[in-house]
C-alpha cells in the first residue's frame, strides 16, 4: 500500500483489494500487521477531541451515507458523537469503546469489556475482528499527531459495506500535540 501524505486519504481501492475477506483458509489475515514501523508516541493514539468525518458505502443496498461529529479520546475511553445522514434522514449517532494500554500499543474493547481489536504503535496496520458470521477487516493509518484514518470492510450474511473515517485534531488537540 502506498504511504499516506498529510491532507490526503489513503487509496481506498488498494485498501479494498488488500483487505478482501475471502482469503483462502491457508492465508489468514493477521490481527495486527505493520506495513511501516514507527516510533509513534502514545499521544498520537490518545488524548483530546477529534473531528470525525466518515463515508459509508452499503454494497447490498447500493447506497451511501455519511457521519460527521467528534471523537473524544482519553487514556481509557473512546466516545464518538455526531450525526449520521442516510438519504434525506439525519440521525443522532454515538459509539463508544474502552481503551487500555498494553506493552505493544492499545487494546480496544467494547463497553462490556469484551475485546474488539488490538492496535500497535505502527503508523499503518491491519486488524481483524470476527463476530459470529460477520467479518470486520480494518486498516488504520496514523499520519501524524494531528491526523489518522480508519477504514473498514465488513461482510456477513446480511451486510456488506465499507467505511472510511478521517480524524483531524481540533484546535485544542493541536495545541496539546
Amino acid at each position: 500500500m502506498s504511504s499516506s501524505t498529510p491532507g490526503r486519504l489513503p487509496n481506498v481501492g488498494a485498501f479494498l483489494a488488500d483487505a478482501h475477506p475471502l482469503r483462502p483458509p491457508n492465508r489468514p489475515v493477521p490481527t495486527a500487521t505493520a506495513r511501516r514501523r514507527s516510533d509513534l508516541p502514545p499521544e498520537a493514539f490518545l488524548g483530546g477531541t477529534w473531528k470525525a468525518q466518515r463515508k459509508f458505502v452499503d454494497h447490498l443496498a447500493r447506497a451511501t451515507s455519511s457521519f460527521a461529529g467528534t471523537a473524544t479520546l482519553t487514556s481509557d475511553r473512546f466516545h464518538e458523537e455526531g450525526h449520521l445522514t442516510l438519504g434525506a434522514s439525519r440521525l443522532h449517532a454515538t459509539r463508544a469503546y474502552r481503551l487500555s494500554a498494553t506493552p505493544q500499543g492499545i487494546m480496544v474493547s467494547f463497553p462490556d469489556g469484551s475485546e474488539f481489536i488490538a492496535l500497535t504503535r505502527a503508523a499503518s496496520q491491519k486488524v481483524l475482528h470476527v463476530c459470529g458470521a460477520d467479518t470486520y477487516v480494518g486498516r488504520f493509518f496514523f499520519v501524524d499527531s494531528t491526523t489518522w484514518v480508519e477504514a473498514w470492510r465488513v461482510t456477513g450474511p446480511r451486510k456488506h459495506y465499507t467505511s472510511l473515517t478521517r480524524y483531524t485534531a481540533l484546535p485544542s488537540r493541536k495545541s496539546e500535540a
